[in-house]
């Protein structure tokens, strides 16, 4: 028989674990010398305490054989139990470095989320101030035309509060002169294309209207904004504009003086070699003999081998270069008229564009050669002697010749007493003397 004590739990008393061990059989003669002084009685006690015994040792050895597996079997529980704990433990480790990589993370994440919400910040500060710079009105509008956001310039407009945000647009009244802003915005987000609209307000202001489809990073449209751009000012600069135009397009067809504008075309040398008719009054038609010219080609009018052509490119050319305006009179064959040209460059040093203006000199020039046909009349009439005779010129005008010269003097230059006028009647100079053809013509 062994006893080994046996390691118990908290809550239970000291334990102990007997084993008993099989031996040799004992003989009949060897248990009568045990107790030879033993009745049959006692003898048969005894072999039933000893039977007893041996099913109880048998029993106990079958029990500790089973307490043995039990405890081979609690032994490799424990084994396993002790192998997953320490599974368990390095899957916790595991799961603790995870956590920590996941912490850095979660740091970085919230770093990245600071600077994006600082950049959020600014870029929200950014837009506030320039919509409040540009004063141009915004109105976020969702697939139901409900207030999304709007911009200061929009509340004077429709009238509205912040505490209007997600009611419709069409429950408000507005100062426009236009009552179509539901229907366009609908329009709008059923065909996504942008419309805009010139309107005015009825306090005399006028907007440009554009409407767009609000659409989301992810491109799904999430309703409308509608801009309200101010443009008074232009309308009003547009209509003194139109006003002036319209003066100035009197004048350029009212006056006696030619205008005309051409482009000079020039070839790859930069050399020009043909001009566009660009402009031209009625007044260029009727001392130029050419209808219709605007947009025509000056080659398609003129022979390129014509030396007024070829003097005229060169006077362009000249004038486009120097930037120096030149002045001459010039014969027109097709009209009998003499015009004087003066020819300038319009715009800076790399224009192009050249501007005449025809002046109509056909009387002055014809007078002037009146007056030349007559001074030689007379210097040749006053080569014969002193004449007493009054000649008329033009009906008013007066030449004067003194009585004993033998010179003739213009108007205004005849000095000393005893002169004699002469005037001008019809197409003969008549005198108290006789007649003097008129020799201007």
């Amino acid at each position: 028989m062994h006893v080994i004590p046996v390691p118990a739990a908290a809550n239970m008393g000291a334990q102990a674990l007997v084993s008993f061990m099989e031996g040799a059989a004992v003989s009949e003669s060897e248990a009568m010398d045990i107790a030879p002084d033993a009745g049959p009685d006692e003898v048969r006690r005894l072999h039933a305490e000893l039977k007893l015994a041996q099913e109880a040792l048998v029993a106990s050895r079958n029990s500790q054989e089973v307490t043995v597996q039990d405890l081979r079997a609690s032994n490799e529980e424990l084994q396993s139990i002790n192998e997953e704990y320490r599974s368990t433990a390095e899957e916790l480790e595991t799961s603790k470095e995870e956590l920590q990589s996941i912490n850095e993370e979660l740091h970085t994440v919230n770093a990245e989320l600071k600077s994006k919400l600082a950049s959020i910040s600014v870029a929200h500060s950014d837009l506030q101030n320039l919509t409040t710079a540009t004063e141009i009105g915004a109105l976020f509008l969702d697939t139901d035309l409900r207030i999304k956001m709007f911009t200061p310039p929009v509340a004077d407009l429709f009238n509205v509060t912040r505490a209007d945000i997600g009611r419709a647009i069409t429950d408000f009244r507005h100062s426009l002169e236009y009552e179509n802003i539901e229907h366009d915005a609908q329009q709008v987000l059923k065909k996504l294309t942008p419309l805009e609209r010139e309107i005015r307000s009825r306090g005399g202001q006028w907007f440009v209207m554009r409407l767009r489809p609000y659409r989301t990073i992810e491109d799904r449209i999430d309703g409308t904004v509608v801009t309200f751009v101010d443009i008074t000012e232009r309308r009003r600069t547009e209509e003194a504009l139109r006003d002036s135009e319209e003066k100035y397009r009197t004048l350029f067809e009212g006056i006696d003086e030619g205008f005309l504008v051409v482009d000079l075309i020039e070839d790859q040398t930069g050399h020009a070699t043909d001009i566009r008719y660009i402009e031209a009054n009625v007044a260029v038609e009727q001392l130029t003999g050419f209808s219709g010219v605007v947009g025509k080609l000056g080659s398609e009018l003129h022979s390129v081998t014509d030396q007024y052509w070829l003097e005229a490119m060169e006077l362009f050319e000249r004038v486009r270069q120097s930037g120096e305006p030149i002045r001459m009179e010039h014969h027109n064959k097709l009209t009998d008229r003499w015009v004087n040209v003066y020819i300038v460059r319009i715009g800076g040093a790399d224009s192009r564009r050249i501007c005449q203006v025809f002046s109509d000199i056909t009387q002055r020039k014809r007078v002037e050669a009146t007056l030349a046909g007559q001074r030689e009349a007379l210097e040749l009439a006053l080569k014969g002697g002193p004449l007493e005779q009054s000649l008329e010129v033009s009906g008013r005008t007066a030449i004067t010749v003194p009585r004993r010269s033998s010179v003739c003097v213009l108007p205004g230059q005849c000095r000393g007493h005893g002169a004699a006028s002469y005037h001008r009647d019809g197409r003969r100079l008549r005198g108290r003397g006789g007649e003097f053809q008129d020799w201007s013509r």
